[in-house]
C-alpha cells in the first residue's frame, strides 16, 4: 500500500517541501491506534512492522499488556498492545537531552525528525501494520509537530495562517489555544473526527535547590516557545460494528490528518 500527502501529488519533493506550509516543523510525534480488537492474540510484532528486533520487550500476562520498544531509522518506536487495544507510536529517543544546555546533544524539545521525513518512516511502519489485523471497532490517526520559536508573538504569527477564520491579532495576541472536532460522515454511514489545536508553547525549567529549610526554586534559564500543532482524525466511538479492510481505512484517516495540519482549520 502506497501512502501519499496530498501536497506532493504531481510534483517533485523539492518543489513540495518549498511549498508546503509545514516546511521546517518537527514531527514531535505519529500515533496510529486500534481500539477493540477481536480475533487478535497477543504476540511479538515489532519486527513484523520495522524489520528490526526491539531494544526493548517487556510482557505482563496478568494484566494482558505487551510492549516492545527500540530506534527505527531517526526515530524511536513504540509498540504498545493491550486488552482489544494496539498503539503504535513513533518520537524522539526517551534519553533525548531536553533539560540541560550544558550537557552533549541537547535540544529544547523532544522532536522525532522533520515532518515530512518521519511521515515517510511512519507510513513504511503502518503499511505493514494494518494488514495484521482483521477488525477493529475504532481506529485513530494522530500527528503532533513542532515549530521552535524565538518568542510567543512569533508563536502566533506561525499559527495564524492555520486559523484564518479566528479572531485574532497575531501582532498583539498572544498565549494562543484553540481547539475543535469537525466531523463528517463518509460515503457509507462511517463517521469521521477531524480534531485539531493549534497552541503556543512556553517551557520555564527550573532548578531546585535542596537545604535545610524550605526549597528555593529558581528559572534554570530563559523560557522556551514554541508553535504546536496537534491533529487526529479517528472514526466513530459509539461504532459497534467490526470495521474490516483497516488498510485503505488507516490510508483514509492518515490523509485527513496530514490535510488538517497542512491546511489547518478553513
Amino acid at each position: 500500500m502506497m501512502h501519499k500527502s496530498h501536497s506532493f501529488v504531481g510534483s517533485s519533493p523539492e518543489a513540495a517541501a518549498s511549498d508546503n506550509p509545514l516546511a521546517g516543523w518537527q514531527a514531535e510525534g505519529f500515533r496510529l491506534s486500534f481500539i477493540g480488537v477481536s480475533e487478535w492474540s497477543q504476540r511479538p510484532i515489532f519486527r513484523d512492522i520495522s524489520g528490526v528486533e526491539p531494544a526493548l520487550v517487556t510482557a505482563q500476562r496478568m494484566v494482558q499488556l505487551h510492549q516492545e520498544a527500540g530506534e527505527v531509522g531517526h526515530a524511536h518506536l513504540n509498540v504498545v498492545q493491550q486488552a482489544n487495544r494496539i498503539d503504535i507510536t513513533i518520537g524522539d529517543k526517551p534519553t533525548q537531552n531536553t533539560v540541560d544546555p550544558s550537557l552533549p546533544g541537547y535540544k529544547p524539545f523532544f522532536s522525532a525528525g522533520p515532518f515530512h521525513e518521519t511521515l515517510q518512516l511512519f507510513d513504511d511502519l503502518t503499511s505493514k501494520a494494518a494488514p495484521l489485523l482483521k477488525n477493529a471497532l475504532r481506529v485513530a490517526y494522530a500527528i503532533t509537530l513542532l515549530q521552535p520559536t524565538p518568542n510567543a508573538r512569533q508563536s502566533g504569527r506561525l499559527l495564524h495562517r492555520f486559523l484564518p477564520k479566528v479572531p485574532m491579532d497575531p501582532e498583539k495576541d498572544i498565549d494562543l489555544i484553540f481547539q475543535i472536532n469537525r466531523p463528517h460522515v463518509r460515503e457509507g454511514g462511517l463517521l469521521i473526527n477531524r480534531l485539531g489545536r493549534w497552541e503556543s508553547v512556553q517551557i520555564t525549567t527550573v532548578r531546585v535547590l535542596a537545604s535545610g529549610g524550605p526549597m528555593p526554586v529558581m528559572p534554570a534559564a530563559s523560557p522556551i516557545t514554541a508553535a504546536q500543532i496537534y491533529v487526529e482524525a479517528n472514526t466513530d466511538a459509539e461504532n459497534t460494528v467490526p470495521l474490516t479492510n483497516l488498510p485503505d481505512l488507516v490510508q483514509e484517516l492518515r490523509n485527513a490528518a496530514v490535510k488538517l495540519a497542512e491546511v489547518g482549520d478553513v
